[in-house]
């Protein structure tokens, strides 16, 4: 029975925080008309080009306190979609939260996410 495997101490520690949100934000929800899997195709950059979004009410802060509010030990961002759309300010091109008009151009959604889930502890 040497075999047998057993967990880590990180698998169990981790294990031992229960709950936890998943927080999956992307462009696809200001365009709810667009066909199941157009994503995948190269039409992703022009039917969600950055600069025709407007968030005006997103607030990934107050996402966090409901997640603590509610027990959750801990939060996993997805900071890049499969449009390929950044919830950063990347270099690597222009499709990202930066380049929307939410709280200005030099806010990134992942930013603000962790300032606000590192003072919620």
């Amino acid at each position: 029975m040497e075999n047998i495997a057993k967990p880590t101490k990180q698998q169990l520690d981790w294990q031992e925080l229960e709950l936890g949100v998943l927080i999956h934000y992307c462009l696809e929800m200001y365009r709810p008309e667009l066909p199941g899997e157009w994503y995948k195709t190269s039409l992703v950059r022009e039917a969600l080009a950055p600069e025709t979004i407007h968030p005006a009410k997103l607030d990934p802060e107050q996402w966090v306190k409901c997640a603590a509010e509610l027990g959750a030990k801990y939060a996993l961002l997805v900071a890049k979609h499969t449009t390929g759309f950044a919830l950063w300010d990347t270099k690597v091109n222009d499709f990202s939260i930066a380049h929307t008009d939410w709280r200005g151009a030099a806010a990134t959604f992942a930013g603000r996410l962790w300032m606000r889930a590192s003072n919620t502890g």
